[in-house]
């Protein structure tokens, strides 16, 4: 595999993930991101010019901490030959602690590359949401029934402009998200969500009091992520 510098070249995979952006959706989002000053100094990798091109992005220098599977993180569109790219050296640093994520299923693959190089991997799934288009009939604020375990919350602006405002977050709002955030709670997650809210989106809702009762923030991939909800 061969990483890709040129601005062209790199715009030109971006045009081809789009036709199946269910797959690409996270390697697609961080080479957006590459093109859009690259924040966190990852580059892409891929094996071919053709339909079902592998294409792996990573961190573009070795990390000074290599415990810290945040920033040490790949994303993956591997159609074949997947535990061929995985257990090269010269494409994932295996001696580092580092995640993988990935639009396809990678278990199998990372299971055997894993078991090879005698390796402990633990596994975490997780769902990603695509835009929904919904009807919404609701007169107040109010939360939706969930669907597919998602909770949608329904604003009227009338309502909403007069109890709740909607800010743009920073990093002084780091230690906030850390504390509620499932895969966070730790000095490295932290520092990775103040490096998001650096570089991307975080939004927030402020309730009647001023407090913050709800977030979200963007990360490396383009998804929106760490959303919380302050329970009632």
């Amino acid at each position: 595999m061969f990483v890709l510098h040129e601005p062209q070249e790199l715009q030109i995979l971006y045009e081809s993930l789009e036709k199946n952006i269910s797959e690409s959706l996270k390697v697609g989002g961080v080479i957006f991101h590459i093109e859009n000053k690259n924040p966190f100094n990852m580059e892409v990798l891929v094996d071919a010019w053709s339909d079902d091109l592998r294409v792996i992005s990573r961190p573009q220098k070795e990390m000074k901490d290599d415990l810290d599977h945040y920033t040490n993180t790949y994303f993956t569109k591997a159609p074949d030959k997947r535990e061929e790219a995985l257990a090269c050296p010269q494409v994932i640093n295996w001696k580092q602690v580092f995640q993988i994520q990935g639009c396809e299923s990678l278990d199998e693959a990372i299971k055997k590359v894993a078991a090879s190089k005698s390796v402990q991997v633990d596994y975490t799934r997780t769902k990603l949401f695509m835009e929904i288009p919904m009807k919404l009939n609701t007169s107040s604020c109010g939360i939706l029934k969930k669907r597919d375990g998602v909770i949608f919350i329904v604003c009227n602006p009338g309502v909403c402009k007069k109890d709740f405002s909607i800010i743009t977050l920073d990093p002084s709002h780091a230690g906030l998200v850390n504390e509620q955030w499932e895969f966070g709670k730790n000095e490295r997650s932290l520092k990775y969500i103040e490096h998001c809210l650096q570089s991307f989106l975080g939004l927030g809702i402020l309730g009647r009091k001023g407090l913050s009762i709800s977030w979200i923030v963007m990360e490396q991939s383009c998804e929106l992520r760490m959303a919380y909800i302050v329970p009632k």
